[in-house]
């Protein structure tokens, strides 16, 4: 079973089925929300995410309109990502999981607010703001 929590383990989580795409984001939400350079997370339909334990502790930041992130109201650890746009995904924080993924990062994004202290090592796409989606 795959699944994942947050640092003090009040919230768990069991994700079914492969990952999406792995994405790198530098955009200054998901870095001030991550406590980094960057998020790394990968999208998946919401059905296969389901919340085992934890719902009283999880908390919801609206960070622009329509676009809630998901947190453990314990230890601050992010969980997961809604955007109203696509209400069939989830947006999984991959800091979280309790598993080796078998996918690869495909792209990074938002790399014109990368910080300047942070270098980027490899070789996927590097988009300057929002991913296009072409890789979907």
């Amino acid at each position: 079973m795959n699944t994942g929590s947050c640092l003090c383990g009040k919230v768990t989580y069991q994700i079914k089925g492969a990952l999406g795409d792995v994405r790198y984001c530098y955009c200054e939400t998901c870095r001030k929300a991550s406590g980094s350079a960057f998020s790394a997370n990968a999208k998946i339909p919401q059905q296969h995410f389901t919340l085992l334990r934890g719902w009283e502790s999880l908390s919801r930041y609206e960070s622009r309109p329509g676009k809630y992130r998901y947190f453990c109201s314990c230890c601050g650890s992010p969980i997961y990502v809604t955007v109203r746009e696509e209400p069939d995904l989830v947006r999984v924080r991959l800091g979280g999981l309790n598993f080796e993924p078998e996918t690869a990062i495909t792209a990074h994004m938002w790399v014109d607010e990368k910080p300047l202290w942070h270098v980027i090592h490899d070789d996927p796409p590097q988009y300057p703001d929002v991913y296009d989606g072409s890789l979907d």
